[in-house]
């Protein structure tokens, strides 16, 4: 058996390429790993159909401030905030857009605040407010065949355009209960197929 001698320079440069030789391996390895999660994700958000959601308020007198919205994935959605009593369940409140093809929710749970409309309240007055908890469920609501209807037009979508169909949830706030309904929409905002909750008007 032979053995090679190296020089202390020789031997620091082995050592330098071999060093240098795993880095650029490494590196490899973290692009490839970062770029499949990447195309994972993507392939995951691009297999629902999204939903805009549109929140309502017709409990009479009373402001609900929404503090938190989680789904049933742990993902947190925009809250809304205050949210002003309308008599109208179709009418007001507001209206947060999520069509961005992510899978819908099983549910959402929401947490919040209610005080009196029209009364201003300290910080420390509406910390000191009970705040209630309510988990709401989506996907079950919604038919599979709406579902596949909104994927389909999701996917032949042009970029930078909108597509031609889109899922619309309204999330309610009556006394004692929060109630879903959805709409079927096309690009004209035309009202193709609906369901869910009854949404009566509130008399005051």
């Amino acid at each position: 058996m032979k053995i090679q001698w190296l020089s202390p320079r020789r031997r620091k440069a082995t050592m330098f390429q071999a060093a240098r030789k795993n880095k650029i391996s490494s590196v490899v390895k973290l692009f490839f790993t970062t770029f499949a999660g990447m195309l994972t994700a993507q392939a995951a958000m691009a297999a629902g159909p999204g939903m805009t959601l549109s929140y309502r308020n017709v409990i009479p007198g009373v402001t609900v401030s929404i503090k938190e919205a989680k789904t049933s994935s742990g993902e947190g959605l925009t809250s809304p905030g205050a949210l002003a009593p309308s008599p109208d369940p179709m009418r007001h409140g507001k209206t947060l857009s999520g069509s961005d093809n992510r899978d819908l929710p099983e549910w959402v749970e929401f947490s919040w605040r209610e005080w009196v409309y029209g009364v201003d309240n300290t910080k420390a007055e509406l910390a000191a407010m009970p705040m209630y908890q309510r988990r709401v469920y989506i996907r079950q609501r919604i038919p599979q065949d709406v579902v596949d209807e909104v994927i389909a037009a999701n996917r032949v979508r042009k970029p930078g355009t909108l597509a031609e169909k889109w899922l619309q949830v309204y999330l309610v706030w009556y006394p004692g209960e929060t109630r879903v309904y959805w709409e079927l929409n096309n690009k004209a905002s035309e009202v193709l197929r609906s369901g869910g909750d009854q949404l009566p008007v509130t008399v005051w």
